[in-house]
């Protein structure tokens, strides 16, 4: 039986760059996005894998989302396409049934930033700027330096925290895999590499030939991009 693989991260945790460059290393996987969140995702795409109408999808993500999960686990099983798709940590709630589902049936690699400094402050960089992403090449307005009110990344920090160590205890006694942001995005073959052996690519993908579509948003430093770096610099570190 195929499993379905689930990238469980969280956002601005690196899982859109991920899931970009094992589409570009298998092109025949369906390479969904956040399809389990409320509302769904890729709803034409879901639709055409499972047999179900947009208007069914989505109200499945809301209602039943383990019904939804039931329908993409047998289209996975039947067909001859590796699927994968983006979960975030919090989108059902964690006593919901379709996390269960997850961990008894797929393949789960966990994608963990160590850093949640770095984590916030792409956060609100990307919510100051209006864009959750930068294509490669494009231009963009630093946005200047931004402010970090201590108890609101003390309270981020908390909750990922919280939501990871979730993860780790839910899901490993299935198929469970960890890999860390910062050894995927130095470059495409630094992703590959620890992906080997967690998932199925086809044979030999040639990482030099791949080039992710997205750009970093922030290349300036921490201390250089926060106007009070000095009143959190103790937080700017490796949680796991």
């Amino acid at each position: 039986m195929a499993k379905i693989t689930v990238i469980l991260t969280s956002a601005r945790f690196g899982g859109k760059y991920m899931l970009d460059l094992i589409s570009q290393a298998d092109p025949e996987a369906e390479v969904l996005q956040e399809v389990l969140r409320k509302g769904s995702d890729n709803t034409n795409r879901v639709g055409k894998i499972t047999g179900l109408s947009v208007d069914e999808v989505v109200a499945l993500s809301r209602e039943a989302p383990e019904q939804l999960w039931d329908r993409l686990a047998t289209a996975a099983a039947q067909g001859d396409r590796a699927i994968y798709l983006r979960a975030y940590h919090y989108h059902q709630p964690h006593i919901a049934p379709l996390w269960d589902r997850v961990r008894d049936q797929a393949r789960v690699v966990h994608l963990i930033r160590r850093n949640l400094f770095d984590a916030y402050c792409s956060r609100e960089v990307a919510m100051k700027l209006g864009k959750w992403q930068v294509n490669r090449g494009q231009k963009l307005d630093s946005g200047g330096t931004i402010e970090i009110p201590r108890p609101a990344l003390e309270e981020f920090i908390t909750d990922r925290r919280k939501q990871i160590n979730w993860a780790r205890d839910h899901f490993a006694a299935g198929d469970y895999h960890e890999v860390f942001f910062e050894d995927i995005i130095r470059s495409p073959g630094n992703c590959l590499r620890a992906l080997a052996g967690k998932i199925d690519l086809p044979e030999n993908p040639v990482p030099q030939h791949f080039l992710s579509k997205f750009d970093r948003m922030r290349p300036t430093s921490n201390a250089d991009l926060v106007g009070n770096y000095l009143d959190v610099a103790v937080l700017d570190k490796e949680f796991f």
